[in-house]
């Protein structure tokens, strides 16, 4: 409760993988320049969501094979350890620096045909009457017109559901914090120890350092 859920977190990860900045590593399938079986034959929908994809990224050329599928599964392939640290430390950093919870939708389905948020790019719900005017619940109850700096995760089978609305204000504060953490540890020391280490180990040896600087204080310089 109050905690972002493995599925928010995945989806997460996978934003990103489909984004340029990471060098695209996970296109999306979906997109409508892709041939697909699926898509001649019409649109493929479940629960009302096209999800219609492209059924050969390799042959199409969008995907680049696994080195993996040319060895026997006996053999280790070895893994780039540059490569994963880039695309970690560039995760960090993308939702750190770039991404914007009042103006970004964290999506990893193609949003062609549906009617988006002018303000700021959630997919809006059926609404005959069109009293929205372009625009979702949260943009249009901010007073000021401003969108919402609430953290927007969508549902790939219900796009207007968000998967981070179990986030409090405290709760997402405290993920965005976690965010840059990482982002200044692999920016700076590049510690992936430090980065992977859980909050109450850190707690206690922030505790430790602070009550070692109050003894050094109280001792005096040269007296310890």
């Amino acid at each position: 409760k109050c905690n972002l859920s493995s599925f928010g977190h995945c989806m997460l990860l996978i934003h990103w993988l489909q984004r340029a900045e990471a060098g695209t590593p996970l296109p999306s399938l979906q997109s409508p320049a892709l041939p697909s079986r699926s898509r001649n034959e019409g649109q493929e929908l479940v629960a009302g969501c096209d999800v219609t994809f492209c059924e050969d990224p390799v042959g199409c050329g969008v995907v680049t094979p696994s080195p993996a599928h040319s060895y026997s599964s006996t053999i280790q392939v070895p893994v780039d350890a540059e490569a994963l640290f880039k695309l970690l430390a560039g995760f960090f950093h993308y939702y750190a620096m770039k991404f914007d919870p009042a103006q970004d939708v964290v999506r990893i389905r193609s949003t062609e045909g549906l009617p988006l948020c002018r303000a700021c790019g959630r997919i809006l719900p059926d609404d005959p009457s069109g009293s929205g005017f372009g625009k979702c619940q949260d943009c249009m109850r901010d007073p000021d017109g401003h969108p919402v700096a609430r953290l927007f995760i969508e549902e790939p089978f219900d796009c207007t559901r968000n998967v981070a609305d179990v986030l409090q204000v405290m709760e997402q504060t405290f993920l965005f914090q976690e965010i840059h953490r990482g982002w200044d540890i692999l920016s700076s020391s590049g510690d992936v120890e430090e980065l992977c280490q859980p909050l109450q180990h850190r707690e206690k040896r922030r505790r430790q350092l602070l009550k070692k600087k109050g003894t050094r204080e109280a001792v005096g310089p040269g007296q310890e």
